[in-house]
C-alpha cells in the first residue's frame, strides 16, 4: 500500500514540464491532480492521527492558495500587474507561519560559489549588480529587471556532518546555471556574520522525496512526527510547483514560468521574517539533479545611488576570484585521449581489411566523435559547452549499450559471416573486444570532465 502510494506520488517531482502547455492551463490541472491525490491520502488512512487532523484543517487553504496563484497569474495576463501582486502577497501573508525556512550560520557547514564570466578583479566583480549599473540587470526566474541581488550557488550540507565533497557541489551548481562557460571568474563565499540568515526554503517536494530521505519523510506514513514539517511542506508545495516549471523560453522577452518567482522575491524584500530564498535548479539537464547543491538569493537589504548594499559586504567573507579555462583542465586528460587514439587507429585498419563489420564501425564512430570533441575543446573551438556536454552524455549512453555480452555475441557472429572459418580474425575480435571494454570505462573520465578542477578547489 505503502509502496504504491509512493509511486503515485512520484509525479510531484521538480523540477515540472509544461509539456507545451500554457502555464495557467497546465497548472489548473496540475493543482487539481494535486487536490485529489491529498484526498485520497486522506481517505487512505496513511496518515497518524496529528498529521491527519492538521491536512484537514489545512485542506481548505491548500485549496485557496493554489486558486490564488492561478488568479494572481490571470490577472497579470490580463495587465493588471500590481492587482496581481496584491492576490499573492495577501495569500503569502496569510500562510507565512506555514511556510519553511532554514537558516545560513556562522558555525553550520554551508559553503558558497559564484561564477562571473569575464570579469574577476577583485570581490566588486564576483558581487552583485551594481546599484549603479542596475540597467544590466535582466528578468529572470528570480530576477526583476533592474533590481540587482546577491545569486550565490551553495552546497546541500545542512550540519556539522558535512563531507569535503559536499563543497564541490556548489561551484559546479554556479558552473551549470550560468550556461557552461569555459572560461570564468570564481570565489567563495562564507558568511563571517554573527547573525544568521534566514532564508525561504524551497528545495523539496514532500512525496517525491519519500523514497531518497526517508528519515525525514516516513513520518507521513505514521511514524513520529517531524514537528509540523510535513504539513507545512504540503501547504508550501504550490509555490514550490508554480516556482519550478521548466522554461522553455528563456531567451524570449517574457517567460510566464517567471512570474510567480519574480512576485515570490518582490514579497521577500518586503517581508521581514526572511531575508531570501534557497531554491533547486530549474535545469533541463539531468545531471544537475545528482548534485547535493541549491541556489540562493539575497535581495540587498540598504541602497546607495552607487556600489553595492554593504549590509551584504559585511556579511560575506569573499575569496579572491580565480580564473578558470576548462580549455587547459580539459588537457589533462591528454594521456586517456591517447589511448583511445590509439585504440581508434587500431580500429581503423581491422574495419578496412579483417574486420569490416558494422559492429566494429559503431564503436570506431563512437572513438571518433570522443576525440573530436576533446580536440574541440583543447583547441577551443567549442563555443557551446553545455552541447558537447550532452553529446559526451550521449556517447556515453551508446559505448554502455555497446559493452554487454549481447553485443559481443553480435561481433563475433558478424565477424563468422564475414570471414568463415577464418580463426586469426576471430582471434583479433577477441583482442578488439578487450581493449574495447578498458577504453569504454574511459570514456566516463570524459562526462566529469568540470569536476577535474571544481573537485581541488571548493
Amino acid at each position: 500500500m505503502i509502496s504504491s502510494l509512493k509511486n503515485t506520488f512520484q509525479k510531484y517531482s521538480l523540477p515540472i514540464k509544461l509539456g507545451g502547455k500554457d502555464i495557467y492551463s497546465f497548472l489548473e490541472k496540475y493543482f487539481s491532480s494535486y487536490r485529489t491525490d491529498l484526498d485520497a491520502l486522506l481517505e487512505g488512512n496513511y496518515l497518524n492521527k496529528s498529521n491527519y487532523s492538521d491536512l484537514v484543517k489545512t485542506k481548505k487553504l491548500i485549496t485557496a492558495f493554489s486558486q490564488d496563484i492561478l488568479e494572481a497569474i490571470d490577472l497579470y495576463f490580463q495587465g493588471y500587474i500590481s492587482e496581481s501582486y496584491i492576490v499573492f502577497s495577501k495569500r503569502m501573508d496569510e500562510i507565512q507561519g506555514s511556510l519553511i525556512y532554514k537558516e545560513i550560520a556562522k558555525n553550520n557547514e554551508y559553503r558558497f560559489a559564484r561564477i562571473r564570466i569575464g570579469q574577476g578583479k577583485d570581490w566588486k566583480d564576483l558581487f552583485h549588480i551594481p546599484f549603479d549599473k542596475r540597467e544590466l540587470v535582466k528578468g529572470y526566474r528570480y530576477s526583476i529587471a533592474g533590481f540587482p541581488s546577491l545569486y550565490l550557488a551553495g552546497n546541500g550540507s545542512f550540519n556539522s556532518s558535512a563531507k569535503p565533497g559536499d563543497y564541490d557541489a556548489a561551484l559546479s551548481l554556479a558552473w551549470f546555471e550560468t550556461g557552461m562557460p569555459g572560461n570564468f571568474y570564481w570565489s567563495k563565499f562564507r558568511l563571517k556574520s554573527v547573525e544568521p540568515i534566514k532564508i525561504l526554503d524551497l528545495t523539496f517536494s514532500p512525496f517525491s522525496s519519500v523514497t531518497v530521505r526517508n528519515k525525514v519523510y516516513t513520518s507521513i506514513f505514521g511514524k513520529k512526527p517531524v514537528e509540523n514539517f510535513i504539513i507545512n511542506s504540503l501547504i508550501t508545495y504550490p509555490l514550490t510547483a508554480a516556482c519550478s516549471l521548466i522554461s522553455e523560453g528563456k531567451n524570449k522577452p517574457f517567460v510566464p514560468e517567471y512570474i510567480i518567482p519574480q512576485m515570490l522575491l518582490s514579497w521577500v524584500r518586503k517581508n521581514a521574517s526572511c531575508r531570501g530564498i534557497a531554491y533547486l535548479s530549474n535545469s533541463h539537464i539531468e545531471h544537475v539533479r545528482h548534485y547535493n547543491a541549491f541556489n540562493v538569493v539575497l535581495p540587498p537589504v540598504s541602497f546607495e545611488k552607487k556600489g553595492y548594499c554593504s549590509k551584504l559586504r559585511s556579511e560575506f567573507n569573499i575569496s579572491k576570484p580565480q580564473n578558470v579555462d576548462l580549455s587547459e583542465k580539459f588537457g589533462q586528460l591528454r594521456t586517456k585521449f591517447n589511448k583511445i587514439k590509439q585504440f581508434r587507429d587500431l580500429l581503423t585498419d581491422l574495419s578496412k581489411t579483417k574486420l569490416a563489420v558494422d559492429s566494429v564501425r559503431e564503436i570506431l564512430s563512437i572513438c571518433n566523435s570522443f576525440i573530436y570533441i576533446y580536440e574541440e575543446i583543447r583547441d577551443r573551438k567549442a563555443q557551446n559547452i553545455e552541447f558537447v556536454y550532452e553529446y559526451i552524455e550521449t556517447l556515453i549512453i551508446c559505448s554502455q549499450r555497446f559493452s554487454t555480452e549481447k553485443y559481443h555475441d553480435i561481433m563475433v557472429c558478424e565477424v563468422k559471416n564475414f570471414s568463415a572459418n577464418n580463426t586469426s580474425h576471430l582471434k583479433d575480435c577477441e583482442k578488439i573486444w578487450k581493449e574495447w571494454k578498458t577504453t569504454q570505462k574511459v570514456f566516463i573520465d570524459f562526462s566529469n570532465f568540470d569536476m577535474l578542477y571544481f573537485q581541488k578547489n571548493m
